[in-house]
Formats: C-alpha cells, sequence, structure tokens
C-alpha cells in the first residue's frame, strides 16, 4: 500500500538519462526528484517507456522528531547536484545540497523563514529561493540568492508579502516569484539583485478585463 504524503510539485525533471533511443531524440528512461513535504522524504522518481516507480526514498532534514517539510527541488544544470529547500526551521530553514551519484548531502546553508520554491540560473550560476514565511506577521518578504559552490547565501532581497514561486527568464538574467498577500510579480535583477519592478496583479487584471472600479 503507498503511502499517503504530501507531495510538492516538482520543479526538475531530471537530470541526466541513461539510454536514449538511436532512432529518435526521445528518452526512453530518465529520473526525477520529487519532495515529500510530510514525510521528510526526497523520492527519487524511474521512468522509462512502460512504467514509474520509485527507485530511492532519500531521507532528508536533522531532526527525526520533527516534520521540517522538503519544499522545493531543483537540479544543477551538469547533473551533478541536487538540492532541497527544507522550509521549518528554528526559526529559520535551510538549503541542503545532495550528490546524484550517491544522494549523500555534501552541504547546507540556512536561508530565511519558510524557504520553498527555487531556481537556479544557467546564467549567473546561482539559486534563487522565495522565502514564503508562512507562520510570520504579514511584513514583505524576501528572495535569498545562494551561491552553490560554496553553500553561501549572498545576500536577500525584499519583495512582497508571502513571496512563492521562482521563475527566471529564458536568458537567466531576470527572476520572477510572486506575493501571495498583496497580489504582487516581482522582478529582481539575477546579476545585481536589485528589485527592478512589482506588477499589481490585480490592477492588471482589472485593465485586461475593462473594469474600472478597482
Amino acid at each position: 500500500m503507498m503511502r499517503n504524503f504530501k507531495a510538492t510539485l516538482l520543479l526538475t525533471l531530471l537530470l541526466q538519462s541513461y539510454t536514449y533511443s538511436e532512432t529518435s531524440a526521445q528518452v526512453d528512461h530518465y529520473y526525477a526528484y520529487v519532495a515529500c513535504e510530510s514525510d521528510d522524504e526526497v523520492h527519487l522518481i524511474h521512468f522509462d517507456s512502460e512504467t514509474v516507480t520509485i527507485a530511492q526514498r532519500i531521507p532528508v532534514g536533522e531532526w527525526p522528531s520533527e516534520i521540517e517539510g522538503p519544499h522545493g527541488v531543483t537540479v544543477s544544470p551538469d547533473g551533478n547536484y541536487w538540492f532541497v529547500t527544507m522550509a521549518h526551521g528554528n526559526p529559520y530553514g535551510k538549503i541542503y545540497k545532495y550528490e546524484t551519484s550517491t544522494n549523500r548531502i555534501v552541504g547546507q546553508t540556512e536561508l530565511g523563514l519558510f524557504p520553498a520554491t527555487m531556481e537556479l540560473s544557467h546564467s549567473t550560476g546561482l539559486l534563487y529561493a522565495a522565502n514564503f514565511n508562512l507562520h510570520g506577521d504579514m511584513l514583505p518578504g524576501t528572495v535569498s540568492i545562494v551561491d552553490p559552490g560554496s553553500m553561501i547565501e549572498l545576500t536577500q532581497t525584499t519583495t512582497g508579502i508571502m513571496p512563492h514561486g521562482s521563475r527566471l527568464s529564458p536568458d537567466g538574467l531576470r527572476h520572477y516569484s510572486v506575493s501571495m498577500m498583496d497580489n504582487r510579480l516581482h522582478e529582481i535583477d539575477a546579476v545585481t539583485f536589485e528589485l527592478l519592478r512589482s506588477l499589481d496583479l490585480q490592477e492588471a487584471l482589472a485593465r485586461m478585463s475593462g473594469d474600472t472600479n478597482v
């Protein structure tokens, strides 16, 4: 019987494929990491042309008696490392770095309050993690910028209230997140870490719909 768990939506479908079809560009075998938030596990899922199986259950976190809440997962562009944010902390959450070849932890660093979704820029080589601050005061939150090589948090850029989502532009030079409690989309310069623009999504939706009462 499968265990019940809350699995966060996978940010990255992996990694490196072990077998390729000689007659097409389609991948025959590939893997994905899925964070199981209420189980403090990350599952390595194997896909082939016919089946989907759990190849490995990887325990994550430091507190055996507590739920630390693995949330965001991403993989380095070279496929050698994967990263997971741990949302719950005392009070701050963390990000952990693992080798894909062994699924062993090789680094960690502390982030902000309730780090959630994240993405890695192929242009800057840096990780951008939204600090959701689920249980804190309704104050502007931050996006943590991390050097994944040294596993050092370089800075935090302040955005809006309860930021979530972490996406980069195709060139990897602009970072985007939304703040749930003030309905804003934020653009950060991925190189200078400066907050460039914020869009009021409620006003934008009203303009698009022709509603002049908002």
